[in-house]
């Protein structure tokens, strides 16, 4: 189904599927993971929206792992309004662990970020109360991401069909708001809170260096994973699933 989320005076797109059986006994469900994908990774096609979100992935997750999967459509991203700026994805991570905390009466929630959304995803992790544990997929460890500035960013997330302000005033300040939500020092209120981090093992985009210091400095809450032969994006790689879950039924015991 599809939900709307309230986040900063505007309405977030949400995709959620349940676990059938807390469905047909009308209980909240156990555990709910939260999904951001960030910036699509193809543009839209003939003004049709592209199925970026893997909701095959998506059912996949849910029945491997009995728990609600949520893939929130972040500010500027498919149905979601709004544009992007690091902060106001941050924000928009927090309010929506928040919702379904509230209003899903979720009690354990786990969050699950791939590629830029990474950044926001350990921002917010360090900001949420009692969170389960974080997922991080092809995640960037420095900023700004992938060596850009913020206007060829802002250029690449254009093209993809995502929404960026249309003031170069705006666009500017999101160098501050990327320091401000450095992964090294997200990673530093990450000391309790279980953090397994999936890389490709060709993924030329990302220094390892950069990658496994950061995981040092949560001394000994993250779990780095490398997979083998692949690459920038994880996505559609079926070996995912099987460690997303897999630690999740470690942790979640």
């Amino acid at each position: 189904m599809i939900i709307e989320i309230p986040s900063g005076g505007k309405r977030l797109n949400v995709s959620v599927v349940e676990d059938s059986k807390s469905k047909m006994d009308n209980l909240p469900p156990p555990r709910a993971l939260i999904l951001a994908y960030g910036a699509p990774t193809a543009p839209r096609v003939s003004g049709v929206e592209v199925d970026f979100y893997l909701d095959n992935f998506q059912q996949r997750l849910v029945t491997s792992s009995g728990c609600m999967v949520a893939v929130v459509n972040l500010s500027g991203v498919g149905g979601s309004q709004g544009a992007f700026s690091p902060l106001t994805w941050r924000q928009d991570l927090v309010n929506t662990v928040s919702y379904f905390r509230d209003e899903m009466h979720v009690d354990r929630v786990f969050m699950v970020g791939f590629e830029l959304a990474t950044i926001p995803v350990l921002a917010a992790a360090a900001e949420i109360r009692d969170l389960q544990g974080v997922v991080t997929v092809s995640t960037i460890p420095t900023v700004p991401p992938y060596g850009l500035s913020v206007y060829e960013l802002a250029d690449q997330l254009e093209s993809l069909g995502v929404g960026v302000p249309g003031s170069i005033e705006m666009i500017k300040s999101w160098e501050n708001e990327f320091h401000a939500i450095d992964p090294s020092l997200s990673v530093q209120s990450l000391s309790t809170i279980p953090w397994l981090i999936i890389q490709g093992g060709d993924d030329n985009a990302i220094d390892a260096n950069d990658l496994r210091k950061l995981v040092e400095d949560v001394a000994g809450h993250g779990e780095l994973h490398f997979i083998s032969a692949g690459g920038e994006s994880l996505r559609a790689d079926p070996r995912l699933l099987a460690l997303v879950v897999g630690w999740i039924a470690r942790i979640d015991e």
